[in-house]
């Protein structure tokens, strides 16, 4: 939300909807990924979000609830609903993509493939393009295109780095569904292109800030790509992890070795060390940057 205050020109702070935005999906998706929550509980609790981004009265009867309703009022004092429409028809977006995404993984559901990249990129493009109404209340359509494409690469690259977590939770993603039974190359490949053509799309007419960024998405995912297939080479076939070994900075066996010391260091938590693995490449990505600069 940060980077997206900078490429639209405006001050890059911490502000009350900032932190409530931030807020509520780890604390909704906490329920949505425990499996020892009944579908029941999980689509009782989202019915609830959904009241309060329409601007209805539900009642809170759990903490987590009352946590919940209290980042929703945290956005209302800053986006008045007649003022900034926008601001909660994208959250609702995001509600809509979000349960839809939790109905996909019903045991009896069988979602073909392009169910399931279709849910996933609706469901990060509208994290993203809500990001961005939360942080200027108002968006221009192409904003929004810019936004909405950001989202579904980031969703499909955190699916790659993924893998081995979400196939064994069972979680139907692009590449959890086939892990195992082929090597994902083909895949890995087509996210890098469609990587290259969502940002050759944001190209024409794009200011100064906008290039900036996307140069540092550019090269930041570039190196998520080459970690996720280090990280998991059994999914992949022998040359192509050759071939990420010699792209990347630093040697895989380093990174594991420097991703167990600091996970160490961190409190016991769910998706820690996912996190960890997204927040060293991206330090890579700004480091090479740097030095690309000097």
């Amino acid at each position: 939300m940060n980077s997206l205050q900078f490429d639209l020109g405006l001050a890059v702070e911490h502000t009350d909807a900032v932190f409530a935005y931030s807020m509520v999906y780890p604390y909704l998706d906490n329920v949505l990924d425990d499996a020892g929550t009944s579908e029941t509980e999980k689509l009782a609790l989202v019915a609830k979000l959904k009241a309060w981004l329409e601007g209805a009265e539900q009642s809170t009867d759990t903490p987590r609830e009352e946590k919940l309703r209290d980042l929703v009022k945290l956005i209302e004092r800053r986006y008045a609903r007649p003022d900034f429409p926008g601001v909660y028809q994208s959250l609702l977006a995001i509600y809509n993509a979000q349960v839809k995404s939790l109905l996909q993984q019903r045991v009896a559901a069988s979602p073909a493939p392009e169910d399931i990249l279709a849910i996933s990129l609706e469901k990060g493009g509208t994290s993203v393009l809500a990001d961005g109404y939360l942080v200027a209340g108002r968006l221009e359509p192409a904003d929004e295109d810019f936004f909405f494409g950001f989202g579904t690469f980031l969703q499909l690259a955190d699916d790659l780095q993924d893998i081995a977590e979400d196939a064994r939770c069972g979680h139907r993603t692009l590449f959890s569904r086939q892990a195992g039974r082929a090597p994902l190359d083909g895949q890995a490949v087509k996210l890098g292109r469609y990587l290259a053509a969502v940002l050759e799309r944001a190209g024409p007419g794009a200011t100064a800030r906008r290039s900036a960024l996307c140069d540092a998405i550019g090269s930041g995912l570039s190196l998520m790509f080459l970690e996720s297939v280090g990280k998991h080479p059994e999914y992949f076939s022998g040359s192509l992890v050759r071939r990420s070994k010699q792209a990347f900075p630093v040697r895989f066996s380093y990174l594991r070795k420097l991703r167990r010391r600091l996970g160490e260091q961190l409190p016991p938590g769910r998706n820690r060390l996912s996190d960890l693995d997204s927040g060293l490449v991206a330090l890579m990505a700004l480091s090479s940057r740097a030095f690309a600069l000097d």
